[in-house]
């Protein structure tokens, strides 16, 4: 009987080994929270995607409306000055866009298909 109880004893002390205790269990679950409220949740990315997605569109929406302004401003001081001070406006806005670092050349094309006007011209 005293090798089997020395087994016995031996395995009882390997299981001992093995298994946790209650400390130990409240241990692991308390890092698992702490792991838990550190971690992002899908929900949490989502929402995030869909703020930032919200927020490029509205950037895009000021930006195209900033695009739009100047062509607007132009086609009002255009009108203002009527076609007697085309040229005038003309060079204005070249030498404007010159300064910007554009160029700006005047192209004319005879159009001899007719497509456009009905008729061969320039235009």
């Amino acid at each position: 009987m005293g090798r089997e109880t020395e087994a016995l004893r031996r395995e009882l002390a390997d299981i001992s080994e093995r298994m946790a205790t209650k400390d130990d269990v409240a241990r692991l679950d308390k890092e698992v929270e702490d792991i838990g409220e550190k971690m992002a949740t899908k929900e949490g990315l989502f929402a995030l995607e869909r703020r930032a997605a919200m927020k490029f569109d509205a950037v895009d929406n000021e930006l195209k409306a900033l695009e739009k302004r100047p062509n607007l401003r132009l086609e009002a001081l255009g009108a203002r000055w009527g076609l007697a001070s085309e040229r005038a406006f003309r060079e204005a806005v070249r030498e404007l866009l010159r300064e910007a670092g554009y160029a700006v050349e005047k192209w004319v094309y005879f159009h001899s298909e007719g497509h456009v006007y009905g008729q061969p011209r320039r235009s």
